[in-house]
């Protein structure tokens, strides 16, 4: 025990000052570290989240606007056109000029008879397929639901979505054939962020089209990926998280359902552009901490030399020569008033041993 003591007491004050300093500084570095997590990256995610938010809301109402501009073409041409003589000029003026991605249109009557249809490529998928009753798309129109399937791919390799309608005045089922390009023109056209990307999935999770064309060529399905299952088991499709995603990228996402359809849309920021002003302040906060200390440790081992460490030598070397008989010796003025004041103690003690001793002496002598 008494040698555990001995060897703490022999650490000197000069190292204790200086593992005081870093122990501060060591202090500082994680107390800022807290703050800058609490406040900017508390503050920063929240901000994108709301930013993220907003742009899935509004690329989701700008997708259902352009779906309900098909359904009112479909409507107008049903109920107030006359789509059994697509012949006339004007019909198909009117039609192409609503339906600038039109592939195909087709008349049908409730019994899947065709009445009438118009093609602007090589391909007549609608009007050529067999058992047209038993089609979803028909069977939709027929029981008086519009009907927005999901992706398709002709022989070409040309995306296509159909769209089906009942016509009210008399029971029949009209039906167009759109180039789904005009949905990538929609995707692309969503910004969020320098990186952020937004696709949409069918109710299958196989994405239908991304900002990124050569993701949605690959027709890729993402249906048992974490993230999509969190969505697929929400009620309303509505989620937002932060994830791994499908290209390995570690991104913060929101979704949103379409309305009157069942695609999915979903927008993708990355974390390392959200949380970037959270990195920089970090990086600028413990930066300047060590620089300070790089700066400050000298000037205070100056300072604590030049104020501490030199008139406690002084005092010590005083001590010693005093303690050896120099009584003679005095400690000169220090710096602080402290160690002035123990100086000033010591002096006067030499001064008190030199009195005795001169007193000894003439005692000894007059013995």
């Amino acid at each position: 025990m008494i040698s555990l003591i001995r060897k703490r007491g022999s650490n000197s004050i000069r190292s204790q000052m200086r593992m005081i300093v870093l122990l501060l500084l060591v202090a500082f570095l994680i107390i800022d570290g807290l703050g800058i997590w609490f406040f900017i990256y508390r503050l920063e995610k929240n901000t994108w989240k709301e930013r993220q938010n907003e742009a899935v809301v509004n690329a989701s109402n700008t997708i259902s606007q352009t779906l309900r501009q098909v359904r009112s073409a479909l409507f107008w041409l049903g109920n107030f056109g006359d789509p059994a003589s697509l012949q006339d000029p004007v019909v198909i003026r009117t039609l192409t000029s609503q339906l600038p991605d039109l592939l195909e249109f087709v008349y049908f009557d409730r019994n899947g008879e065709l009445l009438s249809n118009v093609s602007f490529d090589e391909v007549s998928f609608l009007a050529t397929s067999e058992q047209v009753i038993y089609t979803n798309w028909f069977l939709q129109a027929r029981n008086n639901k519009v009907f927005i399937g999901n992706v398709q791919y002709s022989s070409t390799n040309q995306p296509f979505i159909i769209f089906s309608a009942p016509v009210f005045r008399n029971g029949n089922i009209i039906a167009v054939r759109l180039n789904a390009e005009f949905l990538r023109e929609v995707i692309e056209g969503i910004q969020i962020g320098e990186q952020g990307k937004v696709y949409l999935l069918d109710q299958d999770g196989s994405i239908i089209v991304h900002s990124n064309p050569e993701v949605a060529d690959d027709q890729l399905n993402i249906r048992n990926r974490p993230e999509i299952v969190n969505i697929f088991r929400k009620i309303n499709r509505i989620w937002e998280g932060e994830y791994v995603n499908f290209e390995g990228v570690s991104v913060s996402g929101a979704s949103r359902p379409i309305p009157e359809s069942s695609w999915i849309l979903i927008v993708e920021v990355p974390l390392s552009e959200i949380y970037q002003n959270t990195r920089l302040a970090a990086f600028l906060v413990i930066g300047g901490m060590v620089l300070l200390g790089l700066i400050l440790f000298p000037i205070f081992n100056f300072w604590f030399e030049r104020l501490f460490m030199e008139p406690l030598g002084d005092l010590i070397s005083g001590s010693r020569r005093i303690g050896k008989g120099d009584l003679d010796y005095r400690v000169p003025d220090l710096p602080t008033a402290e160690f002035n004041d123990l100086s000033a103690s010591i002096n006067q003690m030499a001064a008190d041993l030199r009195e005795r001793d001169t007193e000894l002496q003439i005692q000894y002598q007059t013995l």
